[in-house]
């Protein structure tokens, strides 16, 4: 195994030109077989993008804890917002009895999917009311990272010779896949927003009876390019 993390500059992926969306695609493929790891640049997201996000967090933080709070949504159940110090236990997760986490931080997700709002895993963000362009510059930021996490699923696609988009991340319906799970289920993958956050991404795997039909259950169209 190498010893250095490769770079991989993703600005061809951008273009039109199909040799140099395919080279994109094997060199993250090497990187990712022979290191496990890998730096991307010629990602998109700008600069002055990023500055302004880091920026705004840098404000967030810096205030007294009070003001902070006024950021913490009113239902626990709800992971948005403000998370304080002391709030949050990582441990528990691996069935661990140790003290709370020092970290604080502020959570926000994807509440523009078309599902209207609510405790599930597309809740509403929580934003500072009284923090002048906080709300823009981190929303910014989330919207370009996305969209650039979405296009890395495609170039792992590609490089895993499958159809464009097969990996996009999952959205509003569990997806019907080829694979038998016994004599009368199919493979379904995540996952549907009647579940947690844990179900929304491709990597879910569950299990329905052939031929079911539900309002959660469905197909994702993909291409093939070349």
């Amino acid at each position: 195994m190498s010893s250095y993390v490769p770079v991989v500059d993703l600005s061809g992926w951008f273009g039109s030109d199909p040799v140099r969306r395919r080279v994109v695609a094997n060199e993250l493929d090497r990187a990712f077989r022979e290191v496990g790891f890998v730096q991307v640049v010629g990602h998109g997201v700008t600069p002055a993008i990023r500055s302004a996000a880091f920026d705004a967090m840098d404000r967030f933080f810096a205030r007294s804890e009070d003001e902070k709070r006024r950021a913490t949504p009113t239902d626990p159940e709800i992971y948005r917002g403000y998370s304080a110090r002391l709030s949050e236990s990582f441990s528990y997760s691996t069935a661990t009895a140790r003290p709370p986490d020092l970290v604080e931080a502020y959570v926000l997700g994807a509440d523009d999917v078309g599902r209207p709002a609510d405790t599930g895993p597309h809740a509403a963000n929580v934003w500072p009311d009284d923090l002048p362009g906080f709300r823009d510059a981190v929303w910014t930021y989330y919207c370009a990272a996305r969209s650039l996490s979405e296009q890395l699923c495609r170039i792992a696609a590609m490089a895993l010779g499958l159809g464009y988009g097969a990996l996009d991340m999952a959205g509003n319906v569990w997806e019907w896949t080829s694979s038998n799970y016994d004599a009368n289920s199919r493979v379904i993958r995540g996952g549907s927003w009647y579940y947690n956050a844990h179900n929304l991404r491709s990597s879910s795997r569950y299990s329905d009876g052939e031929g079911a039909r539900k309002v959660d259950v469905g197909f994702r169209l993909v291409r093939t390019i070349r």
